[in-house]
């Protein structure tokens, strides 16, 4: 699994972003934000548009860090995350697993409701599960909260997009081997 980014900005307008908010912000903040700015000055600036090799950094070696104008993309031995400037945080791992926190999403949407072979829903204290799972074997779940929003999503083994204009996230289901595409 890969992915890629142009325009790769420089190492030190991130350093400054978290400079202010290690000047200003609360001691648990201004910790976080120590530990990226050391980060930066140790990361090499990847200014080339080669895609993200998510899975190529192996146990033990140190992650890569790459700035990117969509957010900071910190590629280590369990995936790759992106963390981006709207706060959301999206994790790929090397099985094709994907983690969304705090997602730019409004709406999720299913393309073909004929591709889903079973919907379960639970409510715990303030929150609502919805599990989504595909013919073929993939999965969709997400949290939302007691106003509707979507906390958090989990998926694997599906095809997905997000438009970022309309914030709706449309899900295709699980790519069938061999089958023919609409």
């Amino acid at each position: 699994m890969s992915f890629n980014f142009s325009n790769l900005w420089a190492n030190r307008r991130w350093y400054a972003a978290f400079s202010k908010l290690k000047a200003s912000g609360t001691p648990e903040e201004a910790r976080a934000a120590q530990r990226v700015m050391d980060a930066l000055m140790k990361a090499p600036v990847d200014d080339s548009d080669e895609p993200v090799q998510v899975g190529s950094v192996k146990p033990g070696e140190p992650a890569h860090v790459i700035l990117t104008p969509h957010g900071v993309v910190v590629n280590e031995a369990e995936g790759a995350t992106v963390h981006g400037l709207d706060g959301s945080a999206f994790l790929m791992r090397p099985d094709g697993s994907v983690e969304i926190s705090n997602p730019a999403v409004e709406r999720i949407e299913i393309h073909n409701a004929s591709v889903v072979s079973s919907v379960s829903t639970h409510r715990v204290f303030q929150t609502n599960s919805h599990i989504f799972e595909f013919y073929g074997g993939g999965t969709l779940s997400f949290v939302t909260d007691a106003t509707g929003k979507i906390i958090e999503i989990h998926a694997k083994s599906i095809r997905l997009s997000q438009d970022n204009q309309t914030k709706v996230m449309t899900v295709y289901g699980t790519p069938i081997q061999g089958a023919a595409s609409a």
